[in-house]
């Protein structure tokens, strides 16, 4: 016979289990969170013990002049972009470059660790750079744009100012100027202006013959990628200020110091590396105006087409110099087509310098890189003949089947003038051509 007297829950005890469940939870959650944070903090302690064990052993060889060695030293221990985000939410890994150490802070620059630098004040020029590339981005600009131009007082919203760009947001749009109103920081966060199209000048008169300085700038591919997942691939575009100006863009970049800039493709995989502190390419159609430049202790490394000032002026781009451009104590290193101002100007494109307009390089370093596969000469044998021109470059970048000038020594302004060595010397069918500008307007510099 069945039992019918057995039953199930009511509805009052079901109620009371979810309570009593939902108290505990309310209990436990915040328990397991805090124990959750206090977890991923002592690991990020711990990875920053790690990493300036390191650069301690580093010093002994001298400091990492900029940002890039640092991190090359830290990869060569196998220390790479994947460590260098703290697990804690709203923390932050920066190589400070004045004391050679990584300092692990919150939002608000406050030195959780290590101990010893717990009273380490932030300081702009002391050369803050955020590993990872992440730093505090502050969008408030968006709400005060006028006259269409917005004013950036900070490194946090001069980046939210880039990724905007980068990003085609429609905020910027209709916006013809940014004004820099102070001192900017990037504290080497992973950003630029991407592929410009439209009408921009970025200006830095900030009054009494005072100009702003953009301190900290970083143009790297791996780090823009980590940093923030709608930054594209910047091998399409390029590296620097700007990335590439498009067909119809005319940017203005005037009354601006760029100083402790790193503008580097550590990637020896990647075919394109346009690259230079300003823009990395000038596109056919495409106008660039530069005035009243200093760009000091900058570093430009790339695979392709690195220089200071522009990596690529294409055939039917533009970039007008006027004012005084100053370029000191800046290292420029490529696999090939290497310079100082500007490494690639082709043949047709227009590269006017106004009256009355000086440019100097001073202290700049122009060096082959062969970790990129290419390899030099002063001297190259091709179709059993011997041909020198060391006047013009320290070699000649070869590599399988290409052959490229390499890099230049006399020439600031271009190393190929558009033409493979081949057509340089006549080996391609066409005439000898004397590697120097042809139809521009420029000056000679010594």
């Amino acid at each position: 016979m069945k039992n019918t007297n057995k039953k199930g829950f009511t509805i009052v005890e079901l109620v009371i289990v979810i309570a009593v469940i939902a108290i505990l939870a309310a209990v436990l959650i915040p328990t397991f969170a805090s124990i959750i944070k206090k977890a991923n903090q002592s690991a990020d302690i711990q990875a920053v013990r790690q990493m300036n064990t390191l650069l301690a052993v580093e010093d002994a060889e001298g400091k990492p002049a900029n940002l890039s060695e640092a991190i090359n030293a830290l990869r060569e221990s196998n220390i790479d972009m994947e460590d260098y985000k703290p697990l804690s939410k709203d923390t932050y890994f920066y190589w400070v470059k004045e004391i050679n150490r990584v300092l692990y802070v919150d939002a608000n620059n406050a030195i959780i660790s290590p101990e010893e630098y717990k009273d380490f004040a932030y300081d702009i020029k002391d050369g803050w750079y955020s590993l990872s590339g992440e730093v505090v981005e502050d969008d408030s600009w968006k709400e005060s744009i006028t006259s269409n131009t917005i004013s950036v007082n900070s490194g946090a919203a001069f980046v939210s100012v880039m990724k905007a760009y980068f990003n085609n947001s429609n905020v910027v749009e209709g916006v013809t100027s940014i004004k820099l109103t102070a001192d900017i920081d990037l504290k080497g966060a992973a950003a630029n202006f991407g592929a410009v199209s439209s009408t921009v000048t970025i200006d830095g008169d900030l009054g009494n013959n005072k100009t702003a300085t953009i301190y900290g700038m970083r143009s790297e591919v791996a780090a823009e990628k980590s940093s923030n997942n709608d930054m594209q691939d910047m091998s399409s575009y390029g590296y620097g200020l700007i990335g590439q100006l498009k067909s119809g863009a005319n940017v203005t970049i005037s009354n601006v110091t760029i100083s402790d800039a790193v503008i580097d493709d550590p990637t020896s995989t990647l075919t394109v590396g346009h690259a230079a502190v300003l823009a990395g390419k000038v596109s056919n159609g495409a106008t660039l105006n530069i005035s009243n430049i200093t760009i000091d202790n900058c570093l430009v490394r790339a695979e392709k087409k690195a220089a200071i000032l522009v990596g690529y002026l294409e055939t039917t781009g533009t970039v007008n110099i006027s004012g005084k451009i100053d370029v000191k104590n800046c290292t420029v290193l490529g696999g090939r087509e290497v310079a100082a101002l500007i490494a690639f100007v082709q043949k047709s494109s227009c590269l006017v310098v106004a009256s009355g307009a000086t440019v100097t390089a001073t202290n700049v370093t122009v060096e082959a890189d062969e970790t990129y596969g290419w390899t030099y000469s002063d001297t190259l044998t091709f179709n059993n003949k011997t041909h020198t021109f060391a006047d013009e470059a320290k070699g000649y970048a070869t590599k399988g089947s290409s052959i490229k000038l390499g890099v230049t020594t006399k020439h600031y302004w271009d190393t190929v003038d558009g033409l493979t060595l081949e057509q340089h010397f006549g080996l391609s069918g066409t005439s000898q051509i004397t590697p120097k500008l042809n139809n521009h307007v420029a000056k000679n510099f010594s």
